[in-house]
This record gives structure tokens, sequence and C-alpha cells, in this order.
């Protein structure tokens, strides 16, 4: 091992200064960066997938809480298997600083600046520190923390757990699979890799273990168990639960809180593989400092830990350049008047741009979470010396690239076979330009070109290169000149400021795509969801006697138990990529074999729903073209039920299925499959019928290619509860002949009134019962007959968004009368319900705006949309959003009759007899069963699926003749 001068002074920092790892404000700076290339940046679909679309961009996770930012900090067994809430013992809930937002990139820092270019663009909204990336930069800036002792003053909040120094578990050599440095017992960390991804041993097997001991809380492991809770994570309440909105309101705020967790862990993981670029951190060479007394002594000297230091400083010096009254600090708190001295006095300055370290390296791709390390092999030796060159240069980890591919200052070689020995005839020495040295002149370099391997992209266009070449060390002609008996100096390789220039432009590339990759790779699982054959993702028989309870939930009288959807039946594949590995180009499955699926639905409240349906929008009739007046609800709901829609999001989650197989979840291998359907058990944890916002997340979580506990997500916007309303309307029927209605003639006749006594509801194609009502189920469907009030059987269905404008969702009702004939099947249709706004959430200085009616699509930009469709109001009462009166016509060709309030006037119902006891069949039956014939009145099968088909297609029904 050859070693050069240890001395700190100008003349050296010319000449010969050295390498050391990256500061926070690169690590940010590369975090930025990656981010903006990486998926989470340019993919809507990803947002949407995540429901990040509905985020306030300036403020994703605001938890509404008064008390800080905040994110959670837990232990490792917090909530292994269970929905624990959370105790000082399990979780902290720690808030964020202005120390992480002055390290971050000039725009987020808070600092002023008043020359904008496109590199200092204005700061990206009011609170950019806030941002989805930000979060990411946080846990980059905060995986350097020392122990609270190290902090003179303005250090960051102290660990609740441990008051620990995280940078002494920064080192990791993948070719000795160690940390491969020499460090004192009361600075010994253990390795960064293990660190990082939080576990024991990350090449114990194919299996991904978990370290339950792990000290670091911001592990991969972490990340991803915050991600799937942030997605799931809801406490088990008693039943009657007290204060179910309070609670309901504290999960969402938890929620919240782990979604800003998943980031910031994944951004401590990053800052540990943006280190592998790293030469002195992947091959094990301490560059450690202190501003605190008497502690220097662990610390390295000037030389050592210079690239550190001037790295930052070529890239906050032109921060400081724009922001000057605030600068960052360039090097450290206690020397950095001494340093920048020197860097100044060098006689070179920084380059005038850092557009070298935007160059798009090509972002890799790797099968599992280590590989973007190192994708050495666990039988790999650990001897270097038993590791050939070949072998170590097909490598294509990080770590492996910076290993093999620079010096560091005091080990340079070292024991390591590449780069080569100084004298190997594989470098190509050439002479450069002079350095001028104050008080000393010119002083002339030789440098020494070597080919760096690269595996991933061997031919990416790196600057300064000669033949393919790069600049990674040199020799000092003079230093020979003057002193060529000494033998620290004699024939010595120095690491010269250019040399580090060289280094970080060719480094840093990297860190950025890998870090891309490994946020890719983090998200990278992907479900796609689709309606089932019947077309309908749930039903809920409305007719079951409920009342609301305090906290603004709809209950069933007999049992408690929140009135709303509980069996959810959706078609679910994977539709996650295979990875095609870098270096290799091996064609990865992404197999979902063993694990577990859940359904989320994520939703608002209305705390003004009433079970007459009085506390919802309603709209009478009106002869076109005049325009009814809507009729808006009023609420004496104070509080967390207060208005129409809660604050706060609310999630209901259904029961676990177990996937076994890739059978049970097909895809994962580039191909797009058939998906399969899946029957989601809500029954312990219904969907409340006044559910706003309505979306519903399908999440897997397990075996996904070769990562073990891997996550993916789907998600579909499921319109709000469509309240179905149907009644006997045997008191008036239609003439076709004179498109009118008209009061059945009293005298016995075809069109004589008739009881109805029962109903079969179905959807789809072919057509399945999804409700049905008969006689045994109770008294049946009077029609009007004075004093008493009709019966009326009301339904709610949750259908997905159309996928047109006009498109529409049409069903069949099979009415049976007591006495024959019975009315003819109808097919009622109409738009799914919609009671949606554009963001998760409106503050006091964000109102939620006025409700207005719907379109498929909100607007884009800043407009903040609430828009609530109405409920019909028929024959005086509220009916439902689809109204469908079952009546006789005087015709076989039975179009659609106008609607049932237009002339002459019906008599107003004085009152509903809202019926129960119906069977939801769409519930019960695993195979739900063919939908009977129509009545002989009625439509053929053929015919009534045409119809239901042209609802779809949004083709107006009326227009469609139909034979018998």
């Amino acid at each position: 091992m050859i070693r050069s001068q240890q001395i700190c002074s100008v003349i050296l920092l010319a000449s010969c200064v050295h390498l050391k790892a990256y500061e926070m404000p690169v690590h940010a700076w590369v975090t930025k960066t990656a981010f903006d290339r990486s998926a989470l940046s340019g993919n809507p679909e990803l947002y949407q997938r995540l429901g990040f679309d509905r985020l306030t961009l300036d403020y994703p996770f605001n938890a509404q809480s008064t008390a800080c930012e905040s994110y959670a900090d837990a232990a490792p067994d917090w909530l292994t298997g269970n929905f624990l809430p959370p105790n000082d013992s399990s979780v902290r809930f720690r808030c964020i600083s202005e120390f992480e937002r002055g390290f971050m990139p000039l725009p987020y820092s808070g600092r002023t600046y008043s020359v904008l270019t496109p590199e200092f663009p204005a700061p990206p909204g009011q609170t950019p520190h806030l941002r989805f990336e930000a979060w990411l930069m946080r846990g980059a800036i905060r995986e350097d923390d020392f122990a609270s002792k190290f902090y003179a003053n303005n250090g960051p909040d102290t660990d609740p757990w441990v008051d620990r120094t995280r940078v002494f578990n920064h080192f990791y050599s993948p070719v000795t699979n160690t940390v491969d440095t020499l460090q004192i017992d009361i600075v010994r960390g253990g390795p960064a890799l293990n660190w990082a991804l939080g576990e024991a041993n990350p090449f114990s097997g194919a299996a991904q273990v978990p370290d339950p001991t792990r000290g670091n809380h911001f592990s991969y492991m972490d990340a991803r168990r915050a991600y799937f809770f942030a997605l799931t994570y809801k406490q088990t309440q008693a039943v009657p639960d007290p204060f179910p909105a309070l609670n309901s309101k504290l999960d969402s705020n938890i929620r919240m809180n782990l979604w800003s967790t998943t980031l910031k862990s994944l951004g401590h993981v990053i800052h540990l593989m943006q280190d592998q670029a790293s030469p002195q951190h992947s091959r094990g060479e301490p560059h450690n400092h202190t501003c605190v007394k008497p502690a220097e002594f662990i610390s390295q000297d000037f030389a050592t830990r210079t690239y550190e230091n001037f790295i930052n400083y070529r890239l906050v010096f032109r921060f400081n350049a724009r922001s000057p009254n605030v600068p960052y600090v360039a090097t450290n708190d206690c020397e950095e008047a001494l340093w920048r001295n020197e860097f100044e006095l060098s006689g070179q300055r920084p380059p005038d741009n850092i557009d070298p370290w935007n160059r798009p390296y090509p972002i890799p791709k790797f099968s599992v979470q280590r590989k973007f390390f190192t994708t050495r092999a666990a039988a790999d030796p650990t001897d270097p010396a038993l590791l050939p060159r070949a072998l170590l240069n097909t490598r294509a980890g990080l770590g492996d690239y910076a290993n093999r591919g620079f010096f560091t200052q005091d080990y340079q070689q070292g024991n390591y076979q590449s780069p080569p020995a100084i004298n190997s005839p594989e470098f190509v020495i050439e002479t450069e330009d002079p350095i001028n040295v104050p008080g000393k002149g010119l002083v002339r370099l030789q440098s020494l070109y070597w080919a760096v391997p690269d595996s991933v992209a061997p031919t990416f266009a790196d600057v300064n290169l000669r033949a393919g070449k790069a600049p990674i060390a040199s020799q000092s002609v003079w230093c020979e000149m003057l002193a060529k008996d000494t033998f620290d100096c004699a024939l010595a390789s120095i690491l010269s400021l250019r040399n580090y220039n060289q280094m970080a432009d060719m480094l840093i590339p990297r860190a950025v795509a890998y870090t891309t990759g490994m946020l890719d790779f983090f998200f990278r699982g992907k479900l796609e969801i689709e309606p089932n054959a019947q077309r309908m993702y749930g039903v809920v028989d409305m007719g079951q006697p409920h009342t609301m309870n305090a906290g603004g939930y709809p209950v069933v009288t007999a049992n408690g138990k929140v009135l709303g959807f509980e069996k959810i039946r959706l078609k679910v594949r994977n539709l996650t990529d295979p990875i095609i590995e870098s270096g290799t180009n091996a064609n990865v499955p992404q197999i979902a074999s063993a694990g577990k699926l859940v359904a989320v639905a994520r939703y608002h409240r209305n705390p003004c729903y009433k079970p007459d349906l009085s506390g919802e929008r309603t709209v009478g009739y009106v002869a076109p073209p005049l325009v009814a007046p809507i009729s808006e609800p009023t609420c004496s709901g104070t509080g967390l039920n207060a208005g129409t829609r809660t604050s706060y999001q609310e999630i209901s989650v259904s029961a676990e299925i177990p996937i076994t197989s890739e059978t049970d979840l097909p895809g994962g291998r580039g191909t797009v499959p058939a998906s399969v359907e899946k029957t989601f058990d809500f029954s312990a944890d219904p969907i409340p019928v006044n559910a706003t916002d309505l979306f519903i997340q399908v999440v897997y979580r397990g075996q996904l290619g070769e990562e073990t506990d891997g996550i993916a997500v789907g998600i579909v916007d499921v319109q709000e509860n469509t309240v179905f309303a149907t009644w006997n309307n045997t008191d008036y029927y239609f003439s076709e002949l004179a498109n009118q209605w008209f009061e059945q003639n009293p005298q016995p006749g075809s069109f004589i009134a008739r009881p109805m006594v029962g109903m079969t509801i179905c959807a789809g194609n072919p057509s399945r019962v999804v409700y049905r009502y008969t006689a045994a189920n109770g008294p049946g469907f009077p029609f009007y007959l004075p004093p008493l009030t009709p019966g009326v059987a009301r339904l709610g269905f949750l259908f997905g968004k159309p996928s047109i404008p006009t498109g529409r969702y049409a069903f069949r009702v099979n009415p049976l009368m007591a006495t024959p004939p019975s009315a003819r099947q109808r097919v009622p249709s109409g738009p799914a319900h919609q009671k949606q706004a554009n963001k998760e959430i409106f503050t006091t200085n964000d109102p939620l705006p006025a409700p207005r009616d719907c379109a498929l699509n909100p607007p884009v930009g800043s407009e903040n949309v609430w828009c609530v469709d109405p409920i019909k109001r028929r024959r005086g009462q509220i009916m439902g959003a689809i109204a469908e009166p079952v009546y006789y016509t005087s015709a076989a060709n039975n179009s659609d009759a106008s609607d049932v309030d237009a002339p002459p006037a019906h008599v107003v119902f004085p009152g509903l007899r809202v019926r129960e006891g119906g069977v939801n069949h769409f519930d019960i039956d695993a195979t739900p069963v063919l939908c009977p014939a129509p009545n002989a009145r009625g439509d053929s099968v053929v015919s009534v699926e045409l119809k239901e088909e042209a609802a779809e297609l949004g083709i107006d029904l009326d227009e469609v003749r139909l034979d018998n």
C-alpha cells in the first residue's frame, strides 16, 4: 500500500488532495435529480394507482395536525401481524425541522434569491419542503445524523430510541462483504448493506429476512412496511365504537404519517446506496471529522477528507452566488473559513457548471434491492487475491463500479486488484497543463488514464475520456524534482482536484441513475382492476331499518353494524413488467406466487345522510327545455360531522385472500393475461352507503419476482352509491299511441292495476341474479291505494366510472304480479352516481366549493371541484339516482315511456314503505344464477342485452327499436 503525504497546505491542495464521500447538499441534489427521472415524477398512472393524484403537490401528506408535520419512527415489531394502535413503546411521531430544509437545493431551502434561471427556478409552490421529493431528500439528509453531543447548536432532533451516530454504519466493500475498514471500538458500525436493507444477512438465501433487532428504523424493510400500512392501516376498534369519527380521523392522520415515512425511509436507503458511489465507502477508508472537543482524535486528517468538502463546495458555491445572505456551509461548521480559503488559494476553482452530473446514465434494473449495491454472489470469495478481475468486472452494482474503478487517498490500491498498481502498463500517462500555485509558481502534473470497467453501460459517454480512458490519478513532476529521496513522494500517485472533478463527473451521474432505479423498483408492482361480468362492484339492500349514530355513520338497527357494501366483486391481474437485469440482460418475471391480497375502499362520508335520503341533493321533474332547480340539504352537524363531506379520508379493509400460485393472480411475464374474479369480504368493515370520493385499491403483498416481500397495487375509481328505487306504478299506465300517462281504468281489462308480490333484479351478460324479493320475503309492493302508501324497493349499487361521458349503466327488473300478466321486464339505466371532489383535503383557506353537477373527468388545474349528482324526486318523494316505476304499456314494442312525472300530473305519494327482507344474491351466491326469462309481454333476452350494451355506449335508449 502506497501512502501519499498527509500534509495540509496550499501546495498539496493544488496537487495532492484526496477522496471522500458526499455531503448532505450533494445527497439532496442527487435525490431530487433522481426523483425527476423516476416514475414517481413522470408517471401519472403511478400517482393515480397510489392515490397521490388527489393530494396537493405542495402539501401531499397533510395529516391535519396542529402539532407539527411529522413522520413515524417505529420499532421493528410495530404492526407485525396486527393493526396495533401506536404508543410510546412502539412508535414515535417525530417533527420535521428547519435543519433538514437548510440542506435542500436552493428552491426548497427557504432561502431568498432574486434572479431566476432554468437552473434556479422559482420555488415549487408555497411549501416546497413538504412535497414528495422533499420527503425523499429529508431522509437522504438525515441519514448523516450524528449523536446529539456532536452538534454545538441547531442540530437535528435526537433519535428517541437510541442517541446514535448513523454515519458509523456507512461502509461496505462488495469485494470483502464487510465494512473493510479499521475502526476503534467506540465508533464501530456494521456493514452499510445490512444497515440499508434491514437484513441480518442479505446473502442468506432467496428470502430477504428482516433483522428483528435492527437499529435502523428507516431501512428498506421499514420503507416497505410503511408503504403497506400507509395503504391499509386501520385500528381494530371496539364494537360499538363510542368515538368512530374521532378514531377514523386519527387513523387517517397515521396513514399520512406512514406515507411520509415511506418516502423518508427510502431517502435513507438511497443515501446509503449513493455512498457506494464513493470509493472511500466501497473500499472501507475512514474519512470522518468532528468539531467537538476532545473527540477530534477520531477525525481523519485534512487531506483525507477533502473530496467530500470540495465536491460539496463545487455544488453550493453556485447556490451561494444566488443567495449570499444565508450561505450554505460547504465543508463543516468549525473549519468552513479555512476550507474555503484553501480552495480559493489553490488556484483551481470549481468548474462553472455541473452539467456532467446531469448526463443521463441509463437507469439500471435489478431483480432484488441488494443488487443495486452489489451483484456479488453469496459464494464469491471474500479474499481479494482470490477474486479474478474478469469476475469482478462483470458485477453491476453501484458499489462494484466505484470499488473496482477508483483509488482512495490513504489506501489507494490497498489489497484490491482493481484499479491495478500505478506502474501497470494499463495506465497511459499524459502531462497536463500547469497549475499556478500562489507563491510557488507553476506545478505540472502527469495524469494516469485508465479504462474504468462498466458492465451496465460500457459505451456511456463520460466526460474527458481519451480513447475510453479516464484520468483517475496523477503524479507530480514537481514533487519528484524537489524530494526524490523521500519515500512519501518518490513515484507516488496523488489525487488532485482534477481527479476529484473527474471522479464526481463519472460517479454522480451513476448515483443519480441507480437512485432512480431503486425508486422505480420499489414502486414497480402494478395490478389492474376490471369490473366483473355483472358490471357491478357491490350491492346493498337499503331497505334495512337503520339510523345515523353520533359519529355520522348509518347503522343497522338490528345489529348495530354499519350499513354498507359487504362484498365487492372485481377482476384482477398482475401487470408488473418483467425486469430485464442490467449487466446480464436476464429476463426476471415478476410473478406473484405466495402472499395475500386485500381490497381497500378509500372514501370520505356525507354526515348529512338520512335513511329517507333527505340529506342528499335532490331534483324534481320539469318538462324540457326547462332545467329543474336542485335542492341542497340542510345539516345540523358540527365538528367532524359538519357539512356534506368529511375533511379526512377513511378506509374500509377487506379480509385477506391468500395467493398461493400464479394461477391465483396471473401475470408478471410481460404479456396481458386473463384476469381472475375475486370476491372481497368487507362484512367486518362495510363500505358505508354514505361514502363519497370512493376509490377501491387492491393491494398484494408477498413474493413478487425474486423479492420475497414485494408490494403491488391497483386502483379503480368506483362511483359512489347509486341509489336505485323501484315501485309499483300500475295505478297509471302509459299509452304509447298518445305518448301520455293515464290513470288506470277501474273496470277490468288488460291494464288494470295489480299488486306486485316480488321482483328479480339481474345484471351482466349473460344476465345473473343480484337481488330477489318474493312473497316469502314480506308483504310485497302494492300499488298506491289511498290511504295506503306504496311499497318501494331501494337498493344501492356500486358501478365503475363510465368510459365515455354519455355512458350509462343498465340492468333488469323483472316484476312478479299476484295476478298475471306481470308487467314487462324493465331495463333501467343511468350514469353512475358521483359525489367526488378533486382533492382529498380542503382547508379553511381553501374551502370546499359549492357543489355542482358532475362531469366524467373533473377539470385540471387549480380549480377546486366538488360535484354531487342530485337524487330524483318522483311523485313527491325522494326515490334515488335511478328511479324506475313498474307499469303497463299499451303496445307490444315496449319503448320507454316519458318521465313518470310528465303530464298529466300523477297523484303525489303521501309517503313510502321501503321494503326489507329481500335476498342479496350478489353477496351470497358464489356463482350468481342466471336471470329468469323476460315476462311474456316483455322484451326478448337478446333485445334486452342489446339494450344494455347500447346504454353503456351512451346511445339514446329511446332510439333503440326492440322486437319480440
